[in-house]
C-alpha cells in the first residue's frame, strides 16, 4: 500500500493528465481559409461564411459547430480596416444566434451580429432559424482576439439554462493590426 501523501500525489497527476486531454491542450487551431474566409486587399474587404451546424459524432460539446470546428479550433485573421460582410447560415436542426463579441460579451464591432442585450430584450427575435441565411456588415475597427459565438439561451440536457457559447459553439476571431 502506498503512503497517503503518494495516494494524493498519484490521483493529482492522474486529474490533470485527464484534464489535460477533456480541455484540448496541445490541439493546434486551423486558420480560416477560402470558403469560410476570403480576404481582398485591393478593396480591403473581407467575406466569412458561418455554418452553424450539430453533429452527433461531436458528443463533448452537443454537436453544436461553426464550419465543423468548436471550442476555438478554428480562427479567422482579419486585418484591421477591412469592411466585412459575415454570412451566417444555419444548417442544423435548431435555433442559433451568431456574432463576434469581446471578453465581457459585448459586440466587439457595430453590425457584428445579435447584441446580448437584444437578445434579452427579445429573445424570439434573435434567433437564426434552420434554413436561414442572415447577412451582417462590419468593420473591424479594433485588433484584438474576440469571439465568434452562438449566446441564444438554449436548454442542455443538463436541464440548466446556459448558452451555446458555454457548451463549445465558439470561433476565434482576430483583428491583425494594420500595416
Amino acid at each position: 500500500m502506498l503512503p497517503m501523501g503518494r495516494t494524493r500525489l498519484t490521483w493529482l497527476g492522474l486529474t490533470a493528465a485527464i484534464g489535460t486531454l477533456i480541455a484540448g491542450c496541445g490541439v493546434t487551431p486551423t486558420v480560416a481559409h477560402a470558403p469560410w474566409l476570403t480576404l481582398n486587399p485591393a478593396t480591403r474587404t473581407a467575406r466569412m461564411l458561418v455554418v452553424m451546424d450539430s453533429h452527433p459524432n461531436n458528443p463533448g460539446n452537443l454537436g453544436l459547430n461553426f464550419d465543423d470546428y468548436s471550442r476555438g479550433g478554428l480562427v479567422f485573421r482579419i486585418p484591421q480596416g477591412y469592411h466585412v460582410t459575415m454570412v451566417v447560415r444555419n444548417d442544423g436542426g435548431q435555433a442559433y444566434s451568431a456574432g463576434i463579441y469581446n471578453a465581457r460579451l459585448h459586440l466587439a464591432f457595430p453590425g457584428a451580429g445579435i447584441p446580448l442585450s437584444a437578445m434579452r430584450a427579445n429573445p424570439d427575435n434573435s434567433w437564426i432559424m434552420p434554413g436561414q441565411t442572415v447577412t451582417y456588415h462590419f468593420t473591424a475597427t479594433t485588433p484584438g482576439t474576440y469571439k465568434l459565438a452562438s449566446l441564444l439561451f438554449s436548454a442542455p440536457s443538463s436541464g440548466k439554462r446556459a448558452n451555446h457559447l458555454f457548451t463549445g459553439m465558439w470561433d476565434t476571431v482576430k483583428v491583425t493590426p494594420a500595416t
